[in-house]
Parts: C-alpha cells; sequence; structure tokens
C-alpha cells in the first residue's frame, strides 16, 4: 500500500513499521502499549449520504465526515440526492466548496446521470467528470432503458462507473419495504416483489449491447442476488 508524504509529489510505502511509527509520534506516552493496538488503512465508504446542500436539517459534510473520521473512514463517496442536484458543474462546484470548507476526510462526490435525478436526460457527464467519482441516481432509477444505455456509453467513454439504483418507479406503490409477511403483519405501505428484480434484469440486458463499468446501489431481495 502507498501513500502521499508531505511532498506531495512522492508517494511513501506504508508498512506495519511505518504505521507504529506515525502512532508512537502522535501517541508518544502510548509508545510502550503498541502491542495492544491494531493498524489498518483507512477505510472507504462508496455510499454515503452527507445531505447537504440542501438538506442540512438531516446531516452537513461536516457532522458525516467528522463521524466518519471517528469510525476510522478516512474516504467516503456521497450520493447526488441534494438540493441542488450536482448535475451541471455549478451545482457539482457548490458542493465541492462545502467540501471544501467543512470537510475533515477525503469526499468524493457523485454526480448525477440525469439532469434533475428526473430520468429524462442526461446530465453534461463529460463537464462533471473532471470533479465526480461517477454517476449515479441514487433513490431514483432511470426507467428509460435507450437513456440508461447512452448513460452507460458516456460513463466508459470518460473512464467513469455508473452506480444504478434498480427499482421500477411504477411497482413502488409509496412503499419502503417489499410486500411480504413483515409488511403484511405490519400493515406498512409496501413495494411490489419484482420492483427491484425487473429493473436490475433490465440494466443486465444492457451490459450485453453495452459493456460498461457499472454497480448496484441497492439489493431489496433475495431474488435479485440469485
Amino acid at each position: 500500500m502507498t501513500m502521499h508524504s508531505a511532498n506531495k509529489d512522492k508517494l511513501q510505502m506504508v508498512t506495519p513499521d511505518t504505521c507504529r511509527s506515525a502512532f508512537v509520534s502522535v501517541f508518544p506516552s502510548l509508545a510502550d502499549k503498541i502491542s495492544d493496538y491494531v493498524f489498518l488503512p483507512g477505510f472507504c465508504d462508496v455510499h454515503v449520504h452527507f445531505r447537504e446542500p440542501g438538506f442540512s436539517y438531516k446531516e452537513t459534510i461536516a457532522s458525516g465526515s467528522n463521524a466518519a473520521a471517528h469510525g476510522g473512514y478516512t474516504a467516503v463517496c456521497t450520493m447526488p440526492n441534494l438540493n441542488p442536484v450536482p448535475d451541471c458543474e455549478a451545482a457539482l462546484n457548490e458542493q465541492l466548496d462545502l467540501i471544501k470548507k467543512s470537510g475533515s476526510i477525503n469526499i468524493y462526490p457523485y454526480a448525477a446521470i440525469t439532469v434533475g435525478q428526473k430520468g429524462e436526460s442526461l446530465s453534461n457527464m463529460e463537464a462533471l467528470s473532471k470533479n465526480a467519482i461517477a454517476f449515479s441516481d441514487d433513490g431514483r432509477g432511470v426507467q428509460n432503458d435507450a437513456l440508461m444505455e447512452a448513460a452507460m456509453k458516456k460513463a466508459k467513454e470518460l473512464g467513469k462507473m455508473i452506480v444504478a439504483h434498480c427499482e421500477v418507479n411504477d411497482l413502488l406503490f409509496g412503499g419502503y419495504i417489499h410486500k411480504g409477511e413483515y409488511a403484511k403483519e405490519h400493515t406498512t405501505e409496501a413495494f411490489a416483489v419484482k420492483a427491484n428484480f425487473c429493473r436490475l434484469q433490465g440494466t443486465l440486458n444492457l451490459l450485453k449491447r453495452q459493456a460498461a463499468p457499472i454497480t448496484f446501489a441497492t439489493f431489496l431481495q433475495r431474488k435479485a442476488l440469485i
């Protein structure tokens, strides 16, 4: 494993010895207890919601990144369910300014696949790719196969990944869990069991025509994994 040294043009190898040395330099009083600790590289969470800009009453970049740091996470990738949605350079720059001001760890934002995450037209993926880690309409699946295929093609050209949220919107019925015994017992609004599977299957079919880097953000039922 490698890491940046103080001189960012140089890389330095991270070994157990260098970790121990760094630990002792920060906590010299614990030098004689170093064998009590396990040294691990910083973790990375590729699916977080820091909710800023737009929904800071839920979470902020400062509170989210501080919580992540306390848990050993030194990098996260933030989903684009924001206001404004990062679907253009101006909106993404607003988020990047907040990250620069308030972030306490490395924060890599996703840009939206479609304008406003509405699934009607593609965002300016080429312009966004300079500062976005990948593209996602997380929380809202892209329903149009032709649009999704175009996004996959463009992402491949840009060397970026698509992170797909696979749900058929017409089968959600306002539910937040799938229709099953638990939903029945608790009289909870539920979505059709095939809502996740059908959209996932459709996206996999697109991959046969348009091989592109892709991962899936949400699996809501066992059938989707089989």
